[in-house]
């Protein structure tokens, strides 16, 4: 019996660009809406669309107001969020 492996999700680090924006983000349900876009690229970081430089993604939610763009470790296992609106 063959076992399916189960990826970990990523783990999400921020730019200190991204990390202000963060901390300028004062409204709950701008953290919250922000806080389940980012696991989700936790859990499938190819979300987001590539952009013009190779290693630049760019994952947009329009239902729930929210921008992130990132960049994915060759092995799939660390974000690093260069921008965020929420």
């Amino acid at each position: 019996m063959s076992r399916r492996l189960r990826r970990r999700p990523a783990q999400i680090r921020f730019t200190e660009g991204a990390r202000k924006q963060v901390d300028a983000l004062t409204d709950a349900e701008e953290v919250r809406r922000l806080d389940r876009a980012l696991n989700e690229l936790a859990i499938d970081p190819e979300m987001g669309v590539p952009t013009r430089f190779p290693l630049i993604r760019d994952y947009r939610n329009d239902a729930e107001g929210v921008r992130v763009i990132y960049s994915v470790s060759v092995l799939r296992s660390a974000i690093l969020v260069a921008y965020v609106e929420a």
